[in-house]
């Protein structure tokens, strides 16, 4: 056997069968505990057996029990001695009882109870202590339905009177909904709209609005409207030429001589320049020429005979102009007492001085660079800033682009005839909602109005022009200086318009709202256009101000 099933000694059949059913394996081995209930009943057995069968199952029983054995034997189940044989045990049935009762079972998704037999057929019970010939029939009992009351046919009094309350009902009906149709026609739905055309005058006011990312609502006294931060990055690259210019090559050297006429020497120090018109020389060395000496001559005059040395000198940029020949020098940085007494000059022509112009990148050349690749990709960061706004507006002049890192392939200085740029760009801006603006400058106007003047807004005419004040990203704020320009009536009192005309027909409304200061033209609507007076209930009453033109 694959599995094997220990029974407890009163367990139900159908506690038997459900733990039947939760074995995975095909082949199951029952163990009855000495005096199990289920050996003592054939009923149970066989319905142990039917579902096995249902199941797919075979089954054996591991028993002791000569009544167990012999009922199994004859319901078809084989007893086995030990759960570990192979072979079943072949007890001595004797004379084989009635086993053609029909058994029925009766499943439901959580069975509690054993199940029912046909109440038609009589289930015999076999054990060791009673002798067939009192085994006594038992009845199993099963559930029967409760009838049910057959409908009788209506008569035909009675389908009067249905008839009859079926027309009451739906008398009723129609009287409520009459009613309630008549109540909401000429009680909730009348409405009455008088358009006041104004003798106006042009006002023009200018406010300014912070735009404030921290703020959630609207705050008119203050001017302040919610904003938003946006904020997108893109990578740009691209190649630029160089405009830098230098002069390169070897510099021009020789030897200067120097001649001192003073009667005491004098010190040139290292780095001495020595010039002739724009060309300047540079002593690689401190000199010290000595003092004149002076003696007499064959006639007895005194012969002054000027002190000498020499330095090495190198011209000061490198180029072929510094190539000069022989020639006299002057000497820099000579009290004046000495700049008479004191000369240089080279016997020999200087040499070795060769240039030429190289192109070179300079800081304004990167510089230049980063602002033509801003340039190329503003557009599309504006549209990429653009979309995460949705609907909101973002005003010329607030997309703030600037350069995050960059990296040239020439640093400046470098001698090269252009140079490759690549840089990470970031585009910024402040937005917010059109009608939050529009809202928080006509309130702040509003504060700002001539006694007994209220604006009229129009759209449609009104202009509204606004200019960035400053913006700072980092505070996220915003400042937006607003210039309305519109149109300012006469202070009108509407709740006494109001009940000026309620009440009244279309026509007397229109007579009576003509005859107020500064109305110049009136027309009421009413709804329906059926009715003829205006609604009562001031509620129900719109009174739209226009501007004349």
């Amino acid at each position: 056997m694959e599995d094997i099933l220990y029974l407890e000694p009163d367990e139900e059949i159908t506690s038997v069968i459900d733990k039947l059913k939760a074995v995975p394996g095909g082949s199951v081995a029952l163990v009855l505990p000495k005096d199990a209930s289920l050996a003592k009943s054939v009923v149970n057995l066989r319905l142990l057996e039917r579902e096995a069968t249902r199941l797919k199952k075979h089954i054996g029983l591991v028993t002791q029990d000569p009544v167990g054995m012999k009922l199994a034997s004859h319901v078809g189940i084989p007893v086995y001695a030990s759960a570990t044989d192979l072979d079943p045990i072949a007890p001595d049935v004797g004379q084989k009882p009635q086993l053609d009762d029909v058994i029925e079972l009766e499943e439901s998704e959580a069975p509690t109870k054993a199940t029912a037999v046909s109440p038609s057929v009589p289930v015999r019970r076999y054990d060791d202590h009673t002798p067939a010939a009192k085994v006594q029939p038992s009845v199993a009992k099963i559930p029967t339905k409760t009838p049910q009351p057959v409908p009788r046919n209506p008569t035909a009094k009675d389908r009067s009177l249905t008839s009859k309350r079926w027309l009451v009902t739906m008398t009723g009906l129609i009287l409520v909904a009459l009613i309630v149709g008549a109540y909401w026609f000429f009680v909730l739905y009348p409405r009455a709209t008088a358009t006041l055309t104004l003798k106006s005058e042009s006002f023009e006011q200018s406010v300014k609005i912070n735009v404030d990312n921290s703020a959630t609502t609207i705050d008119s006294a203050a001017g302040t409207i919610p904003g938003q931060k946006l904020e997108t990055q893109a990578d740009a690259n691209d190649s630029f030429s160089a405009t830098g210019k230098k002069e390169v090559g070897t510099k021009a050297s020789g030897t200067v001589q120097i001649q001192n006429k003073l009667g005491e020497a004098v010190q040139i120090a290292a780095g001495a320049s020595f010039s002739r018109g724009d060309t300047v020389f540079t002593s690689t060395k401190a000199v010290t020429v000595p003092a004149a000496a002076v003696s007499l001559s064959a006639g007895g005059d005194p012969v002054i005979t000027p002190g000498k040395s020499s330095v090495s000198v190198e011209a000061e940029q490198p180029g072929s102009q510094y190539n000069l020949v022989s020639g006299t020098l002057t000497i820099s940085g000579l009290s004046s007492a000495q700049s008479g007494k004191v000369s240089a000059s080279n016997a020999e022509a200087f040499t070795g001085g060769e240039s030429k112009t190289v192109a070179v990148v300079t800081d304004s050349d990167i510089d230049r660079a980063k602002n033509a690749l801003i340039d190329a990709k503003r557009q599309e960061l504006t549209d990429a800033l653009q979309k995460q706004s949705g609907d909101k507006t973002m005003m010329d002049g607030t997309v703030s682009i600037e350069v995050v890192s960059s990296t040239p392939s020439k640093q400046s200085g470098d001698e090269a005839d252009s140079f490759d740029l690549e840089a990470t760009l970031r585009a910024r801006t402040i937005s917010f909602a059109s009608s939050d603006l529009q809202e928080a400058v006509a309130a702040l106007v509003k504060t700002k109005l001539p006694d007994n003047r209220e604006l009229v807004l129009d759209q449609s005419k009104d202009t509204l022009e606004t200019t960035v004040d400053s913006l700072d990203f980092g505070k996220g704020l915003l400042v937006v200086n607003a210039t309305l320009k519109t149109k300012v009536v006469a202070t009108m009192d509407q709740e006494s318009l109001k009940q000026l005309i309620a009440g009244k027909t279309a026509t007397e409304a229109e007579n009576v709202l003509k005859d107020q200061a500064g109305v110049l033209d009136t027309h009421v609507d009413l709804r329906p256009t059926l009715r003829q007076t205006v609604p009562s209930s001031l509620s129900h009453i719109t009174l739209i101000l226009q501007s004349s033109e």
